[in-house]
C-alpha cells in the first residue's frame, strides 16, 4: 500500500479530496494533512509519504518552495500539484523540481482517478525494478566469497589455468606483486575418537578446526588465508610484503597454537607440514606440494601429540620440528558449546541476570585452562556469540563496542575471574539499554502482525485495528513494520492474500469469485486486476 499526504490551505478542498479518492481501490493510505507550507514540510519530513498532493499558494511557504526544500534534502516522493493558476512559469518550476502531474482546480473525479492510477502504476513498476536489482545485488554478493574461495583453492592446489593473471592482480591483496608466500598444510590424524567417526562427526570436527584456525590467526600481522580441503586436510596460506617478515617462524607459531587449541577442545591430534617460502604467487602450489609431502612422509606414525614437519629444499629431506606439549584440561568442548547456547538464549530474551549467572559458572571451568592464549580464544568466541544474539534483535553491537577495542580488552584479560567481570559488565550494559528494550518490543509487535495476517487474511484487516491491539500509533506501527520487513503493512497483507489466492486457484476446488471472497475481496473484477499486478497474470491465465 502506498502512502499519501495532502497539503492545501483550503480545508474544504482537503476534505473533498479525502472523500473523492477511492483509498481501498487504489490501495492508498492517508498519512497526514496540513494547511500551510511550513507545517506541510514538517509532516512530509516526519512520515515520508510516497505521494504528496499540494497547492501552490499557501501561507508561510508556497508549494513550490516546500517542494524545492524537500528535493534539496533528498526526498524522492512523487508530487501532484493541484492549483487554481495556470501560469507557465509555475509549470516550468514544477517540472524542474520533478513534479510529474500539474492539475488545475477544479479537478474532476475522472481526472483525479486517472492521474492517481497512472502514478501508482509507475510506483509499482519502480518498486518492482528496485526489488529485482536488490535481489540481483544480493545474489552477486552471496556468490562473490564463493568465487574468491574457489580461485584461492585453484591457485593453492595448482589447478588454476594460467593466462588470466591480469584479471586477478590488484583485485586480491594476496596476489599483489612483491609478496612472499608460504603454505602451512595440516591433516587431522585419524586416531583415537576419530577412528570410528561418522561422516557427520567428521564434518563437525572440520567446522570446529576451521573456527580454531580463524581465531588463532586473527591477530597476526602477516596475511592469512584458510582453506579447508577434502576429507581431513586444510591449508593456511601465509604472505607478507615485508622482507624481514619471518613466515617460517609464523607458521611454526601457528602450528603450535592451533595444535594446542585443537587438542584442548577436541582431543584430536594434528600433523602439520610446512612448505618453503616462495617469491611469486604462481609458486604457491609448489609450497603446498612440499607441505603435504612432509605430511605424507610421516602419515603412518603413531603420534603421542601433534607434530610439525618441514621440507628442506636444500637437501630435499623432511625434518621434524618439536612444538611444546599440547595443554590438557578437564573442560570439554561439548560443555563449552552447551554453555554458549544457554548464554545466547538468555541474552535473546533479555534475561541479563541468568546470562551473567551462566557466565559465572562457565568461568569456574575456565580456571582449569592454565593458558592465557586459550582464555583469550574462549573469550573471543563467547563475545562473538553475544554479538550474534544481539543482532537477532536488530542491535549492531559493533557500533557501541568497536572490534579493535574489544580485541584489546580481551588481550588484557589475565584470568578467568577477569573474564567473568568483563563479560558480565558488557551483558548488563547491552540488556539494560533502551535500544534493546525498544527493538525487542518492535520485534514482538511485527511478529504479532505477521501472524495475525496469516491467520485472518480472509477478513477485513486495517492497520488501525492492529494499532489498537498493540497499543501503538498507526503511523509508528507502519514505520517499524516497514523497517523490519522491507515493505509497508498494506503491501505485505496484499502479497499474503495473493499468495493464498494463487494456492487456492492451483488446487482447483474453487471458482475465481469464491477464491476472491476467501482472501477478502468482494469485487471479483478488482480482485483479478490486483492479482495480475502482483502475480503477473490473470487468475484465468493461471488456471489454464
Amino acid at each position: 500500500m502506498w502512502t499519501i499526504a495532502i497539503i492545501d490551505d483550503d480545508r474544504k478542498i482537503v476534505q473533498s479530496l479525502c472523500n473523492a479518492i477511492p483509498w481501498e481501490q487504489f490501495q492508498l493510505s492517508l498519512v497526514g494533512e496540513q494547511y500551510n507550507g511550513v507545517d506541510g514540510l514538517e509532516l512530509i519530513r516526519a512520515v515520508k509519504p510516497d505521494i504528496v498532493i499540494a497547492d501552490i499558494y499557501m501561507p508561510q511557504m508556497n508549494g513550490l518552495e516546500m517542494i524545492e526544500t524537500l528535493r534539496n534534502e533528498g526526498f524522492e516522493g512523487e508530487f501532484i500539484i493541484l492549483s487554481g493558476y495556470s501560469d507557465f512559469e509555475y509549470a516550468r518550476q514544477a517540472i524542474r523540481l520533478g513534479v510529474k502531474e500539474y492539475l488545475m482546480k477544479p479537478v474532476t473525479l475522472e481526472e483525479l482517478h486517472h492521474v492517481l492510477g497512472r502514478m501508482i502504476a509507475e510506483l509499482n513498476e519502480t518498486h518492482h525494478k528496485q526489488h529485482e536489482q536488490a535481489n540481483l545485488l544480493r545474489k552477486i554478493q552471496e556468490y562473490e566469497p564463493f568465487v574468491e574461495k574457489e580461485t584461492l583453492k585453484a591457485i593453492i592446489t595448482g589447478t588454476w589455468e594460467y593466462g588470466q593473471e591480469e584479471s586477478l592482480i590488484g583485485q586480491k591483496e594476496w596476489l599483489a606483486n612483491g609478496n612472499r608466500y608460504l603454505v602451512l598444510g595440516m591433516a587431522i590424524h585419524p586416531s583415537g575418537r576419530l577412528e570410528r567417526a561418522s561422516m557427520a562427526e567428521w564434518s563437525l570436527f572440520r567446522f570446529a578446526v576451521h573456527n580454531i584456525l580463524e581465531e588463532t590467526a586473527s591477530g597476526e600481522q602477516a596475511g592469512v588465508q584458510i582453506l579447508m580441503l577434502h576429507n581431513h586436510q586444510a591449508v593456511v596460506l601465509l604472505w607478507s610484503s615485508e622482507e624481514a617478515a619471518d613466515l617460517m617462524g609464523l607458521a611454526l607459531r601457528l602450528a603450535e597454537q592451533v595444535s594446542g587449541n585443537v587438542f584442548q577442545y577436541l582431543k584430536v591430534k594434528i600433523v602439520f607440514g610446512i612448505g618453503t617460502v616462495k617469491q611469486a604467487w604462481k609458486q604457491i602450489a609448489d609450497s603446498t606440494e612440499e607441505a603435504f609431502y612432509a605430511i605424507n612422509a610421516n602419515r603412518h606414525r603413531i603420534l603421542n601429540r601433534s607434530e610439525v614437519y618441514g621440507y628442506d629444499q636444500a637437501d630435499k629431506r623432511v625434518h621434524a620440528f618439536t612444538p611444546e606439549d599440547s595443554p590438557t584440561s578437564k573442560e570439554t568442548r561439548v560443555r563449552s558449546v552447551l554453555y554458549f547456547q544457554r548464554i545466547s538464549e538468555a541474552i535473546r530474551y533479555n534475561q541479563a541476570e541468568e546470562a551473567c549467572r551462566l557466565v559465572g559458572e562457565f568461568a569456574e571451568h575456565l580456571t582449569q585452562l592454565g593458558s592465557v592464549t586459550l582464555l583469550h580464544l574462549t573469550a573471543t568466541e563467547l563475545w562473538t556469540i553475544v554479538k550474534y544474539a544481539m543482532q537477532e534483535v536488530d542491535i549492531a553491537v559493533d557500533d557501541s563496542y568497536p572490534v579493535l577495542e574489544m580485541q584489546q580488552e580481551i588481550k588484557s584479560l589475565t584470568d578467568a575471574y577477569a573474564f567473568e567481570n568483563w563479560l558480565t559488565l558488557k551483558i548488563r550494559e547491552l540488556c539494560g539499554s533502551r535500544q534493546w528494550k525498544e527493538n525487542h518490543k518492535h520485534k514482538e509487535a511485527v511478529d504479532f502482525m505477521v501472524q495475525y495476517v496469516h491467520d485472518h487474511y480472509g477478513e477485513e484487516i486495517t492497520l488501525e485495528e492492529l494499532a489498537d491491539k498493540i497499543y501503538l500509533s498507526k503511523n509508528y506501527l507502519n514505520q517499524i513494520f516497514k523497517k523490519s520487513t522491507g515493505e509497508t503493512f498494506a503491501n505485505y497483507l496484499l502479497k499474503v492474500r495473493m499468495e493464498k489466492a494463487e494456492s487456492l486457484l492451483l488446487q482447483g476446488h474453487c471458482m475465481i469469485y469464491e477464491v476472491a471472497e476467501k482472501v477478502g475481496f468482494n469485487n471479483v473484477n478488482y480482485f483479478s486486476t490486483v492479482f495480475k499486478k502482483v502475480m503477473g497474470r490473470n487468475p484465468s491465465e493461471l488456471l489454464k
